[in-house]
């Protein structure tokens, strides 16, 4: 199963509160390097982020590392909310450069 990080657990309105976690509180769910600025910025996620995260899966197939990788998560959600990634292409030629601009695209 792949779960880009729009899952959602329904539930009659009435078992919510009891019910709440963390995640739900705060608004955010999802695998951090895989969440698109959207879902950062609080905004109900859609369509677009999991074509986002689509992007980001892409990109580590053709690149071999995540489109953004930091240790420290302020870092890292700071590079997702405001840096464009490095081209695929730049570590791995074998990438098409057709491949790679539509990597982009779904990043961008």
């Amino acid at each position: 199963m792949l779960d880009f990080g729009l899952a959602q657990l329904l539930r009659p309105q009435a078992d919510l509160a009891a019910t709440q976690t963390f995640t739900e509180t705060q608004g955010l769910s999802g695998t951090l390097p895989y969440m698109a600025p959207e879902q950062l910025r609080g905004e109900t996620p859609d369509a677009r982020a999991d074509i986002y995260s689509l992007g980001c899966v892409f990109y580590e197939m053709g690149h071999r590392t995540p489109a953004f990788w930091r240790t420290q998560r302020p870092r890292l959600t700071d590079a997702i909310l405001h840096q464009a990634p490095v081209g695929p292409r730049t570590v791995n030629s074998r990438v098409s450069p057709q491949l790679e601009t539509i990597i982009l695209k779904l990043l961008g």
